[in-house]
């Protein structure tokens, strides 16, 4: 995590808070901090 990590201090702080969720998928996804953060500090993007 590095100064100004929003989304790492969410996943340290509130990680099963609701972070997204992507309609365009049937069921819908509904991402926590959490499941949305990958090990190396990125962002998970699914197509």
């Amino acid at each position: 995590m590095y100064i100004g990590d929003y989304l790492g201090r969410r996943n340290l702080y509130s990680p099963e808070s609701l972070a997204i969720v992507d309609t365009g998928k049937n069921p819908e996804w509904r991402l926590t901090y959490r499941q949305e953060r990958i090990p190396n500090g990125g962002l998970r993007i699914v197509n």
